[in-house]
Formats: structure tokens, C-alpha cells, sequence
């Protein structure tokens, strides 16, 4: 059975700040932050994990990162 925790954090001064973002989060994300989208899951053992960062805007967000939808990073365990 795969888990998920937390999704993602904010990022400023430092590269993890929050707000952390999880269900059980109740920190409000504002415009202007910076969010780094990181699904983390972890299932037998083994973690697989990928980020993209966002900017939140009026609108909703606008990713300043691209993830290549041609090519994974290959992962040894």
C-alpha cells in the first residue's frame, strides 16, 4: 500500500518554509507565495518523489518549473 504525506511547502529566505501542505495543513496560502508541489510516496520500502515550483497568483498558480512528460529520472534502489 502506497502513502502520501505531506504535498508540498513554501520557500522564501530558505528552501523549506511554510506553508507546509498536507490534509491536516490549516495554514492559508496566499498570493504571491512560492510553492514547491512535491508528492512524496512512500510504498514497500522505497520513495518516489517529484517537484515543481509554483508562484500563486490572483488566478491560481503559474509553474515556473517544467517537468518533461518525455523522460523520468531513473531511480536505483
Amino acid at each position: 500500500r502506497a502513502t502520501a504525506s505531506r504535498m508540498g511547502h513554501g520557500s522564501g529566505r530558505n528552501l523549506t518554509e511554510p506553508p507546509s501542505i498536507a490534509a491536516t495543513s490549516k495554514e492559508v496560502i496566499h498570493e504571491g507565495m512560492i510553492i514547491h508541489v512535491e508528492p512524496k510516496y512512500e510504498m514497500c520500502g522505497g520513495v518516489f518523489q517529484l517537484e515543481e515550483v509554483a508562484v500563486v497568483t490572483k488566478n491560481g498558480a503559474e509553474f515556473i518549473t517544467t517537468l518533461s512528460a518525455e523522460r523520468f529520472p531513473e531511480i536505483l534502489l
